[in-house]
């Protein structure tokens, strides 16, 4: 258990971090009012991976546990990083992040910069560059980090000019 001062979980608007909670199933777990990322909170996280990237190398990891499933890529929205969604306001329990660092990102559907047009499957690991390149190999250019870099710069020049409606966008 850390030395940090917890913040107790309650229902409401929390002026000092940003975010409103209702209770969840259990009444101590507080919930974001917020299901998804606004186009604001979008930028700040593909600003904020556009500078993982720049000073990183392309890693992920793809739990193959039955029953405990966990997939990241530290190049994908879908990272666990702490540093990437810093802020409260952004994760599904937002006390939980302040409290454990628990990283639970609302959603931001289409944005990701690995993402491609999916077809009918669940959650975007179907659809995703660097889990699915083997099976797509012929189809999707190698993924490099200038390419990459290249796909955030895009989204967050179309986010900074208010091109993004609240469809899924396609790269």
């Amino acid at each position: 258990m850390s030395d940090k001062k917890q913040i107790e979980p309650k229902p409401g608007y929390n002026s000092d971090y940003g975010f409103e909670t209702k209770s969840g199933v259990v009444p101590s777990i507080q919930v974001n009012v917020q299901k998804k990322l606004s186009p604001d909170r979008i930028l700040v996280a593909l600003k904020r991976l556009r500078e993982k990237v720049s000073s990183s190398k392309l890693s992920g990891y793809d739990d193959t546990t039955v029953g405990c499933k966990n997939t990241e890529c530290e190049w994908g929205l879908c990272s666990d990083s702490p540093k990437l969604w810093s802020d409260a306001q952004d994760h599904i329990f937002p006390y939980e992040f302040l409290n454990r660092e628990r990283v639970t990102p609302l959603q931001s559907k289409g944005v990701c910069p690995l993402q491609v047009e999916s077809d009918n499957s669940s959650g975007c690991f179907h659809s995703c560059r660097f889990f699915q390149s083997r099976k797509y190999r012929a189809e999707w250019p190698q993924l490099d980090k200038d390419s990459v870099l290249a796909r955030i710069d895009a989204k967050i020049s179309e986010l900074e000019k208010g091109e993004d409606d609240e469809t899924e966008t396609k790269f």
